[in-house]
């Protein structure tokens, strides 16, 4: 069953890779997905139609939790449509607006402040339509049904003690960032104070252009080591940030030589650790996760429960786990992720066939 999962999430990103110059140009769309599984379970839960509001679908991080929620989507006999407002806040004000216009039974939002599309928001708590944040943390609000992703403080913590190892007191670190978003904003600031208290110095930070972040990336850190020759390590808090400063850390013949961390093991980003670019990986099983989202979706339209604000206990593995990945315990096949060392797919889908959702109580 884990290899079967490792197959639907390849064929789900070949397909996203087809939308990804769409995506990237800031387009939207609202496309379908999942409805035809053959999960069994309460009449109640099947054929619901789920919203997926993106940040940016560009990103192989967005295409491989997505496609676990495909996956689960399908066994659920659940539909699940898209938007993608590549980084543009107003496109995902238009996107929010036209799942509540369309009566989705619930949204998920990956991963968008709710200051950022308030109305919207406001919209979906007034028709009962629970919306909820997924893959990355947000600023606590009541216009969110909850926040279902790694704290992102621990995750930052986990990250930045493994990377500041690595330096010593008085080595010069650059810092590229995405403080518009509680996930950036929350790994930036419990890695400045930790750097501080190493004696590790911030010489540079570029906080990234959401809109084009790969362009934006590879011209930031270009400067930035034009600037600052003598560089001793790179804090990337975005999975987005790792396959643009690669090439250019290459180009420069200064891979191994300036220490990097990055978050998230897309399969760039692993690729990166096993070459010897990139020193750290620090990952949250976001496609686990994106199971666990699914499930407690589901138990909360067939017995009425509250979803709750954070990941609950009472399942066999830790949806919030971060697992650190360096060249030690990088997978060496190419297509592999990191991943939970439990079965979820066959927990989930068993349990579903029998019409359980949920976590165990007690």
């Amino acid at each position: 069953m884990r290899m079967q999962l490792r197959r639907r999430l390849l064929a789900a990103l070949m397909t996203g890779a087809l939308a990804a110059s769409v995506a990237a140009c800031g387009s939207e769309e609202a496309s379908g997905s999942g409805g035809s599984g053959s999960g069994g379970g309460s009449d109640s839960v099947a054929g619901k139609n789920i919203g997926l509001l993106y940040i940016v679908k560009a990103a192989e991080f967005s295409n491989r939790s997505a496609a676990a929620l495909k996956a689960a989507a399908e066994e659920l006999d659940w539909n699940l449509a898209e938007s993608d407002p590549a980084g543009d806040a107003q496109k995902a004000i238009t996107g929010l607006e036209g799942f509540v216009t369309q009566r989705k039974d619930a949204v998920l939002s990956a991963t968008w402040e709710a200051t950022a599309i308030r109305q919207p928001l406001l919209s979906a708590q007034q028709a009962n339509i629970p919306v909820i944040d997924i893959w990355g943390g947000v600023q606590p609000s009541d216009l969110y049904s909850g926040i279902l992703a790694t704290d992102e403080t621990e995750f930052g913590r986990v990250g930045s003690e493994a990377f500041l190892a690595l330096l010593e007191e008085g080595d010069e670190v650059a810092m590229l960032t995405s403080s518009a978003f509680t996930f950036g904003a929350a790994r930036d600031k419990v890695f400045e104070e930790l750097a501080g208290e190493a004696g590790v110095e911030v010489v540079a930070t570029h906080d990234t252009d959401y809109t084009n972040p790969q362009a934006d990336t590879t011209k930031a850190v270009t400067d930035i080591l034009a600037a600052n020759p003598d560089l001793d390590g790179i804090f990337a808090d975005s999975s987005l940030h790792i396959p643009a400063l690669v090439p250019v850390l290459e180009d420069k013949g200064l891979c191994g030589k300036v220490k990097v961390l990055g978050f998230y093991g897309d399969l760039p980003n692993l690729a990166a650790v096993r070459d010897g670019c990139v020193d750290i990986i620090a990952e949250a099983p976001v496609m686990a996760q994106s199971w666990t989202v699914m499930d407690l979706l589901a138990q909360h339209f067939a017995e009425g429960t509250e979803i709750p604000e954070s990941f609950p206990e009472g399942y066999p593995f830790d949806p919030a786990e971060v697992v650190l990945v360096t060249k030690d315990n990088v997978p060496s096949d190419p297509e592999q992720y990191v991943d939970v060392e439990f079965d979820y797919v066959s927990y989930f889908t068993e349990r579903w066939a029998e019409g359980t959702y949920g976590p165990d109580a007690g």
